[in-house]
């Protein structure tokens, strides 16, 4: 054991004087040059190099890959009913929202933060982190959504540079946001669609796929978790619009997994905007609306609805905290969904509606 921790430091040693040296040389390019994107860009890099030194005398050798991991292993134990205390994910959400760069991208190593520079891969995990953890820290019944400025930028990072491409690790973690947020776009793309494209598009002859310089065990292990999410089917969509639709974010959440748990099936939840098509909605057959407002739907977002509805499909609302203002709302469009031909009406508690059996 003595020997293995002399290695380990010496190794530690000769990697702090190769950062330095390394950074001197940096240093020197920067003088040799009158380019400022070429001495941003250097800046950046001797930054995120003396972040690594700092680490190393800190003696902390976490990352956030390791970190994500871990946390999705305490929320499967959680949702599996075992009692993880507050205070573990107090301390979660709190360094995520520590590790998150001004542009909404998070960085790789630990602390690092904010000088290193962002990863795509990491960007995605401390995106779905901050959502996991939503879950257990903000638990607040409120009428109005509680804004969070760290998911917000992490979700505009995204929407800006997500094409629905780039390596497999990258595109589970992609999954995992979409899986802890319920988002099926980012922005008006599919994320799901767009990276199976790709995914089905690279498979091998055999069956497999191949990452990089990890073979095709680990290549073909990302691939299908991320296809495997379109599998399980999609019990309600969530409507967003311009209104406090999400201030209760885990409902949809909830409701599903009571469902998923009581009938033995995994089934998914998933919310959708008002940007798109109806068509893109049809993927679950209720469409939930909530708030405690009117939601103001202009003509164009009611044909939508009535589309929906023409299709098959089933609304179903409820008001946040019982407030009329959004029942009498939801009444009105309910009336312009069906050209003012119908009523809606009380049922009675017997409906079959309301049957088990349904």
């Amino acid at each position: 054991v003595k020997y293995s921790q002399e290695m380990s430091k010496n190794d530690e040693v000769q990697k702090v004087a190769r950062w330095k040296a390394q950074i001197a040389g940096w240093e020197q390019d920067k003088r040799n040059t009158k380019d400022k994107a070429k001495i941003d860009s250097l800046d950046k890099t001797i930054a995120e190099y003396k972040s690594y030194i700092d680490n190393a005398k800190l003696n902390k050798k976490g990352d956030d890959s390791n970190g994500q991991y871990g946390l999705l292993g305490v929320w499967a134990l959680s949702d599996w009913g075992v009692e993880i205390p507050n205070q573990y994910w107090e301390a979660e959400d709190n360094f995520w929202r520590h590790m998150q760069k001004p542009d909404g991208s998070f960085v790789y190593y630990c602390p690092a933060a904010p000088a290193g520079e962002g990863s795509p891969s990491m960007g995605v995990a401390g995106i779905a982190s901050l959502f996991i953890c939503q879950e257990f820290v903000d638990t607040e019944l409120r009428l109005v959504p509680k804004p969070d400025k760290n998911i917000e930028l992490g979700l505009a990072w995204l929407n800006g540079q997500f094409t629905g491409g780039g390596d497999y690790y990258y595109l589970y973690g992609v999954e995992r946001v979409g899986l802890a947020s319920g988002l099926k776009f980012f922005g008006t793309k599919n994320w799901y669609k767009e990276g199976a494209k790709g995914i089905i598009a690279a498979q091998a002859a055999d069956g497999s796929w191949v990452a990089g310089g990890y073979g095709s065990i680990v290549g073909t292990s990302y691939a299908l978790l991320f296809l495997a999410r379109g599998r399980n089917p999609v019990v309600f969509n969530k409507l967003e619009y311009k209104g406090p639709w999400n201030a209760r974010p885990r409902d949809d959440a909830y409701v599903t997994r009571w469902i998923s748990k009581h009938y033995e099936k995994p089934v998914n939840w998933q919310s959708v905007n008002l940007q798109v098509s109806a068509d893109e909605w049809l993927d679950a057959p209720i469409l939930l609306i909530t708030g405690s407002q009117d939601p103001k739907f202009t003509k164009e977002d009611v044909d939508k609805l009535r589309g929906f509805i023409n299709a098959g499909g089933m609304i179903f609302s409820t008001a946040d905290g019982g407030t009329p203002a959004f029942t009498t709302a939801m009444k009105k469009y309910a009336g312009e969904v069906v050209g003012k031909k119908y009523e809606m009406r009380t049922l009675p508690r017997n409906h079959e509606l309301f049957s088990k059996d349904l």
